[in-house]
């Protein structure tokens, strides 16, 4: 049997818009949508990371996987990428604290700080925290992030250092996607430069030019959505951002080519398949991952539980990296259209959903006066 049996069969229908105008809704709900899309994504990926999509299809039809499929002995089960994204989100919040308090800060230790403590969780060998003693904060005392998804190895590898990876300095020379889903919340606070943030988040473990820039582009696009923007303007005023950073050339061409494609698949009323996304990437590498989630975004964009559900069951089913793409998709959509798109079966089964929504609801708060906010995010 040759690969040209194994390929679906391409099916023409109605030409679609291709507008993407983003839902008319709150601050807060974007936040919501975009940590509780990004999480379910994740955890419909995790099952099916990198397994053979030939081999998903026999396993679960041929509409690939659709529904949660037990992981770490649960339905629903997050995996290292939300995990890291909530000590993320926690470190942005400490620096709140501090700008409130006219204090001076550099956010890419305090970040670096917080992905400690969330290396101290795996029960990982490293430097610890300088601070931990006396700003413990929150997550730690939540039992549910003490257990090991199988984190990412560069992110160990980099952790174990005592250096601090930044854009300038890099740690390592990866420019793997495994830091990606971390980058979301840099995008959530308007008086900062999310593209910047993005970077700095990526950079502490994943030094490449490519991973860095990749992490920055993630941050902006999720800012610009959160304006109300199009995913076409937010990446073109992202691509104009990151204009003359090293490594911009290959993110963009890469990003731009998904963009174009969901277009025509659009354009041509095509049902895009695992086969279409795997022509465009795996999502190995960070440029690679954020363009398909774009292209998966793209190609099912309107603001209904279905149409989120075809695109992440896109974003999952390949032989790639499925649990970043489909965190990244659901960040993407949760951004843009909010909490309402996102299946109530799936928020029902996913693991730490009250964490989730919880740490959304302090990054919509983005900052409250008097003692106990400043215990909860101790500014360390």
């Amino acid at each position: 049997m040759g690969i040209r049996d194994h390929v679906p069969h391409m099916v023409y229908g109605p030409r679609k818009s291709m507008e993407t105008r983003a839902t008319q809704t709150d601050r807060r709900d974007r936040v919501r949508g975009c940590l509780l899309g990004g999480a379910v994504g994740d955890a419909l990926g995790a099952p099916v990371e990198y397994r053979n999509s030939k081999d998903i299809i026999a396993d679960h039809g041929p509409d690939g996987l659709r529904d949660f499929v037990p992981l770490h002995g649960t339905l629903g089960a997050i995996t290292d990428d939300t995990q890291v994204m909530l000590f993320a989100s926690e470190a942005l919040l400490r620096a709140r604290v501090l700008s409130y308090g006219y204090r001076s800060f550099h956010p890419p230790t305090l970040m670096r700080n917080a992905l400690r403590r969330w290396f101290m969780t795996q029960r990982m060998n490293g430097p610890l925290p300088d601070h931990l003693d006396t700003a413990r904060g929150w997550l730690l005392d939540i039992p549910g992030l003490w257990v090991q998804r199988h984190p990412d190895k560069v992110t160990v590898i980099a952790l174990r250092k005592a250096g601090l990876g930044t854009p300038e300095e890099a740690i390592t020379d990866s420019s793997g996607s495994g830091g990606m889903a971390r980058c979301a919340p840099a995008g959530m606070f308007y008086q900062d430069d999310p593209y910047r943030l993005g970077c700095e988040l990526m950079a502490i473990t994943h030094g490449h030019p490519h991973g860095v820039v990749a992490g920055g582009y993630m941050a902006s696009i999720i800012g610009q959505l959160m304006h109300g923007m199009s995913i076409q303007v937010a990446v073109e005023a992202t691509i104009s951002r990151g204009m003359y950073a090293l490594g911009q050339n290959a993110v963009q061409t890469t990003v731009r080519y998904a963009v174009e494609r969901a277009g025509q698949v659009r354009f041509a009323g095509i049902n895009p398949t695992w086969f279409d996304i795997e022509e465009i990437g795996d999502g190995k590498l960070a440029q690679d991952a954020l363009a398909l989630a774009l292209y998966c975004a793209l190609s099912h964009p309107e603001p209904t539980p279905e149409s989120f559900e075809r695109a992440l069951a896109l974003a999952v089913n390949h032989s790639g990296c499925s649990s970043t793409v489909g965190a990244l998709t659901g960040q993407i959509l949760g951004t843009m259209h909010g909490v309402a798109v996102i299946p109530p079966r799936w928020l029902e089964q996913l693991e730490l959903r009250d964490v989730i929504e919880e740490m959304a609801e302090d990054l919509a708060t983005g900052h409250m006066t008097g003692p106990d906010w400043k215990r909860r995010y101790p500014p360390k």
